[in-house]
């Protein structure tokens, strides 16, 4: 039995769609996995969610409702800008994250 890989898919010379139909199924279930072990980041987050009051300078500081301000990471700025006033946060042990993140943005606090 020959196994090819032709764009991205694997074709066996004399299974045919079968063995596509396994192999599909298989990214399907890691896929699956792995969204399920994004909520486990959040696990080192709070539990309530804050406001953004302000993003400042380009994404560099971030105050929230509780009067705590971030210093943001360099090479986190570029999405914390974007990030707006009145959005909901968490307070992780790695920075910010919004809740339906996949990771935070590396974040200090400052105040």
């Amino acid at each position: 039995m020959t196994i090819i890989a032709v764009g991205g898919d694997l074709h066996k010379d004399h299974v045919g769609g079968k063995a596509r139909m396994i192999v599909k199924q298989g990214l399907i279930a890691v896929c699956c996995l792995l969204g399920m072990i994004a909520p486990a980041q959040a696990a080192s987050c709070g539990a309530k969610p804050l406001e953004i009051r302000t993003v400042a300078e380009g994404g560099t500081i971030i105050e929230l409702n509780d009067g705590s301000r971030w210093a943001v990471e360099r090479a986190d700025q570029v999405f914390a800008r974007v990030w707006l006033q009145a959005e909901n946060v968490l307070v992780c042990e790695e920075g910010l994250m919004k809740p339906n993140d996949a990771r935070p943005i590396s974040a200090t606090r400052i105040q």
